[in-house]
């Protein structure tokens, strides 16, 4: 799960800031990572016209590996990810707790500095892997998981089953807050390469209210949605009895 805002560009924000940053948060995240910058071109291309030199992304990964806290110029991210050690996973409540608690750390010593934010768009992603404990072994038999995408074979027909499925849809928030992009491709998972369906759920956008309330606002439409997407979507036996929820 990932939480996260997408900033107004802050020219002021240098590399020393971010480093800076760390020691408040460095006894959780003692990890520090380089990664790609998300929006690669775009960011560069805005850093480079307005005379400011690109800037890495940052992860501070806590010990368990299972949560981190992302950095860029333009972007503040919460991840909860599985972890080496298979974390039990949090609940949505918890993780944006986290968030909050970061993202309320981050602004502050941004303030201090005399560097303001503003939010551009916020951001909610579910990512889930469905094995085939769930009940599928083809491709041809996705339905069996995702009972509103099939795909129907029959004797008369010249194509023979999938071998790979790439389906794709996307709907709007309510009251203009976004959109709700839903994902479903192959993937393979581990040093194994074990087969897997790459499900993955992501809202992103942000309303006319951009306070903390109207950003928490935000987040608690973007989960309702993004949950009650995944019921619609997914088996109701197979929610049972892999993922535990109750009918």
């Amino acid at each position: 799960m990932v939480s996260g805002l997408v900033l107004e560009p802050v020219p002021k924000l240098k590399v020393a800031h971010l480093g800076a940053f760390w020691p408040r948060i460095m006894s959780e995240f003692p990890e520090c990572e380089h990664a790609i910058p998300l929006g690669l071109e775009e960011s560069i291309a805005r850093d480079l016209a307005s005379g400011s030199i690109p800037l890495p992304r940052l992860w501070f990964i806590n010990k368990n590996q299972d949560e981190l806290v992302q950095l860029q110029r333009d972007r503040f991210y919460f991840n909860w990810r599985e972890g080496p050690n298979r974390s039990q996973y949090s609940t949505y409540d918890e993780i944006y707790r986290k968030f909050s608690q970061h993202w309320t750390l981050y602004r502050e010593f941004l303030a201090e500095m005399g560097i303001g934010l503003a939010i551009r768009e916020c951001e909610l992603t579910y990512v889930n892997h469905i094995s085939h404990e769930a009940g599928w072994t083809a491709m041809s038999d996705i339905d069996k998981v995702m009972g509103r995408m099939t795909w129907q074979s029959s004797k008369d027909g010249f194509l023979p089953a999938p071998r790979s499925v790439n389906w794709q849809a996307l709907f709007d928030l309510p009251a203009d807050k976004g959109r709700l992009s839903i994902k479903l491709q192959p993937a393979f998972r581990g040093e194994k390469k074990e087969q897997i369906l790459l499900f993955e759920l992501s809202a992103k956008g942000i309303g006319s209210d951009r306070s903390d309330k109207g950003v928490d606002d935000w987040f608690e439409t973007a989960h309702e949605w993004i949950v009650k997407g995944f019921e619609e979507l997914t088996d109701r036996d197979v929610q049972r009895s892999v993922w535990g929820k109750e009918r």
